[in-house]
C-alpha cells in the first residue's frame, strides 16, 4: 500500500506537469501534447526513463526512497477497531448479523461510529440502520472465543502515520538555454501553481532542492540536464486484524529457529 501511495504521488506530478505544459499560458517552444507525433509537441513528460524512445527536450518524473522513520511512531494514531455482534454463538463459529462496527481512539477521548449505514447511540446502544439489516453471515475468529450474544470483541487497529516522499523531475535538454528556461518553468509551476492540488489529496510542499547541472552524451548528442527534487509529506492508514497480533505475540522464537535451520 506505501508503495501504491509513493507512486500515485508520482502520478499527480506528472498530471500536473502535462497540463501545465500542455497549456497556452507555457511558451509554445516547450509545449507538450499527448500526440509526439504532432509537430507543435515539443516537449515531452515521462513517468520512467524511455532507454529507447528518449528524445529531448522531455522531463522525466520519478519517487526516490521515501522515509517512513520510527520517530514517526510517537506521532501515529492508533485507532481500536471493534465489531458488535448481535446473534448466538456455537462453539468458535459465530452465525452473526453485525450491529456495528466502531472505533475507539486508545486514550479514550473519543469513540465513533466507523461503518457509514447506521447510526447508533453510544450511550444507550440503540441502532438505527439507514438501510436495511444485513444478512446473516458466518464469521471464525482463532483468538477470541464467543460466548454471549450482543458481544463486543476487538476485531482490528487502524494506524495511521507519517511518510516523507522525495519526487524528482529531471529536465533533459540539447541546449543550456532550453535546460534553464525548462527549470524555471518547472520550479515556477511546482511553487505556486500545484500546491493546491496536492493539497486537496491531502499532501504539504516540505522543501524543494535543484541539483547540479550535468552534461551527458546519448547517441552522439550532448545533453544537458538539471533535477528538481521536490520532498513531500503526507500520511498513510492501514488496518490490521487483532488476528495477526494475537499471532506474533504467540511466536517461541528459539522454537521457530530452530525449526528452519538451528543457530550458529
Amino acid at each position: 500500500m506505501i508503495v501504491k501511495f509513493t507512486n500515485y504521488l508520482k502520478l499527480i506530478m506528472v498530471v500536473a506537469l502535462r497540463e501545465a505544459f500542455g497549456s497556452t499560458t507555457t511558451p509554445a517552444d516547450y509545449r507538450y501534447l499527448a500526440d509526439e507525433t504532432r509537430p507543435e509537441c515539443k516537449l515531452r513528460i515521462y513517468r520512467a526513463f524511455p532507454k529507447r524512445n528518449f528524445r529531448p527536450p522531455c522531463l522525466v518524473v520519478s519517487v526516490d526512497p521515501g522515509t517512513a522513520k520510527f520517530r514517526y511512531l510517537d506521532d501515529e494514531v492508533v485507532k481500536q477497531i471493534y465489531r458488535v455482534y448481535n446473534e448466538a454463538v456455537s462453539h468458535d463459529t459465530l452465525e452473526v448479523t453485525p450491529a456495528c462496527r466502531l472505533a475507539t481512539i486508545t486514550d479514550g477521548i473519543t469513540t465513533y461510529v466507523e461503518d457509514t449505514d447506521f447510526t447508533v447511540n453510544l450511550l444507550t446502544g440503540l441502532i438505527t440502520w439507514l438501510i436495511p439489516t444485513p444478512t446473516a453471515y458466518t464469521a471464525t475468529y482463532d483468538t477470541f472465543k464467543f460466548t454471549r450474544k450482543d458481544q463486543t470483541v476487538p476485531y482490528a487497529k487502524k494506524v495511521q502515520s507519517q511518510l516523507r516522499v522525495p519526487i524528482s523531475i529531471d529536465v533533459h535538454a540539447l541546449s543550456t538555454t532550453d535546460r534553464e528556461r525548462l527549470t524555471d518553468l518547472v520550479v515556477l509551476y511546482v511553487r505556486h501553481v500545484f500546491l493546491g492540488l496536492f493539497k486537496r489529496k491531502g499532501v504539504t510542499y516540505i522543501d524543494i532542492k535543484l541539483g547540479g547541472e550535468t552534461e551527458t552524451t546519448w547517441d552522439n548528442q550532448i545533453i544537458y540536464g538539471h533535477t528538481i527534487t521536490l520532498d513531500v509529506w503526507s500520511q498513510y492508514a492501514n488496518e490490521i486484524p487483532m488476528d495477526l497480533y494475537a499471532l506474533i505475540e504467540r511466536i517461541n522464537v528459539d522454537v521457530a529457529i530452530n525449526q528452519i535451520g538451528g543457530t550458529e
